[in-house]
């Protein structure tokens, strides 16, 4: 039986909805974009051609996911963006091949380790495999209801 065609990606709004329903509270439009989009400077990190959108993928949401923990961790939003930042591909790598990693913060230092072996002194252990635990899914969810809605619109449209 072959996979189902993985989820491109969400709009802005779509991807704050995802994420409120993961979290359990609110998340905005203007949080995600902090997030994913704005770098330090409030400028763009991966700018669009004119008119385009972005679009928010499993590993995007997965990344603010790991934001918004380390912050409820005492992470201060400027060290977390920069742990992140450097461990990214880590992160995604860790996620892509389904491995049981954890993220810990030692003071400015972001360290990928397997789980179970939290160092003594972690101001924040974030547990990966936990992160990811219906990204997937939830998004499918949004971009199947999303679809849907398109769908609905376009038959009203031709009647």
């Amino acid at each position: 039986m072959a996979k189902p065609a993985p989820v491109r990606g969400v709009k802005l709004a779509d991807a704050a909805r995802v994420l409120s329903r993961l979290e359990r509270k609110r998340v905005t439009p203007s949080q995600v974009r902090t997030m994913l989009v704005l770098g330090s400077d409030a400028c763009a990190l991966h700018p669009q051609r004119q008119g385009a959108t972005r679009p928010f993928t499993a590993d995007d949401l997965s990344i603010a996911r790991v934001l918004m923990q380390l912050r409820k961790a005492g992470v201060s939003a400027v060290v977390a963006r920069i742990i992140v930042e450097h461990c990214r591909e880590g992160l995604i790598d860790a996620w892509r091949k389904q491995l049981p990693m954890a993220l810990a913060v030692i003071g400015r230092r972001g360290l990928l380790l397997w789980r179970g072996q939290e160092p003594a002194g972690a101001v924040a252990w974030i547990d990966l495999v936990d992160v990811r635990r219906g990204v997937d899914a939830a998004l499918a969810k949004e971009t199947h209801t999303l679809a849907a809605i398109h769908t609905q619109d376009e038959v009203h449209a031709h009647t």
